[in-house]
């Protein structure tokens, strides 16, 4: 695990590094921005539902559709008190619930655990992804985008790659060889691209201004260590040990980009979360190896 997450932090440096020498323009990371999500994350969304998603399968992968539904009801309660005590600007409320309630699953969770743990529990992962997807589309991004939230933002590419891996996997149609190959490359480099596009968006802010916000020390600690504990350890006990295991590295994970790219749609203030971004996705480069390690001493 340290080894994958050392090998983000590295893109993430090299985003800064070509953001910051003006390779790449901050306000310009549409290209990499849309290779992601028409492209990789499709092709990782579609490669391992098509593979996985069995009619056996679903027998024990449905524990993790009903434990993702509760931990987001949880952290949705959770993170809009929070939220409240923290800041009296409604907006600034919305990006701190949206930061406690959803972490970086795609761009840091997908290459984590793949490259950490294998396929087997990829599939097991992206299912507990799979209704925080639909909290993210049909609710998150509408609230903060001021649009109103509604089904209709489920019809994009990575969550119609997810209903086509579904139907490929039940009907126990194999991939072809030519339909690997082409899947495998763009698939293959989602976390490095998805680091470094982190990395060059967070360039164009500056790091004192980005730092600022001591709320933001707070929602990072939570994020990081808070809701592992909360969330993870009991899973880890209650839970078989791989269920417990993705529950708790789902949990570990770091904020993601929704927070910069959201509010700049509209025109709120992005300094919170860029801010988030940065010291979590730094700190998580620490905090989800250790955590991870003290789970496999402890519980398995």
């Amino acid at each position: 695990m340290l080894r994958q997450m050392l090998f983000l932090f590295v893109f993430i440096l090299i985003g800064l590094l070509l953001g910051k020498t003006g390779k790449i323009d901050p306000d310009h990371t549409g290209v990499i921005s849309t290779l992601l999500v028409y492209v990789c994350t499709p092709f990782v969304n579609f490669r391992t539902f098509a593979r996985n998603f069995t009619p056996a399968y679903i027998r024990r992968g449905y524990l993790y559709l009903i434990a993702a539904a509760v931990v987001i009801g949880v952290l949705h309660v959770f993170g809009g008190w929070l939220s409240r005590k923290l800041t009296d600007d409604p907006y600034e409320r919305k990006v701190w619930q949206y930061s406690l309630v959803v972490p970086n699953f795609g761009f840091m969770g997908y290459p984590v655990v793949g490259g950490a743990l294998g396929e087997e529990a990829l599939m097991d992962f992206m299912m507990f992804c799979l209704p925080f997807s639909l909290y993210v589309y049909a609710y998150s991004l509408p609230v903060l985008t001021r649009a109103k939230p509604s089904l209709r933002g489920l019809l994009n590419p990575p969550m119609l790659a997810i209903f086509c891996g579904m139907a490929v996997g039940l009907a126990g149609l194999p991939l072809p060889e030519a339909v690997t190959e082409l899947i495998g490359p763009a698939a293959d480099v989602l976390g490095c691209f998805g680091m470094i596009l982190l990395g060059a968006v967070l360039s164009g802010f500056s790091l004192k201004d980005m730092l600022g916000d001591r709320n933001l020390y707070l929602i990072t600690a939570l994020r990081l260590v808070g809701i592992p504990l909360a969330v993870g350890v009991p899973a880890m006990l209650l839970l078989p040990p791989q269920m417990g295991m993705i529950i708790l590295i789902f949990c570990s994970l770091a904020c993601g980009l929704n927070t910069v790219v959201f509010p700049k749609l509209v025109g709120e203030n992005c300094l919170p979360g860029a801010g988030i971004a940065l010291v979590s996705s730094t700190a998580a480069c620490v905090t989800i190896p250790l955590l991870t390690k003290l789970a496999e001493r402890f519980f398995f």
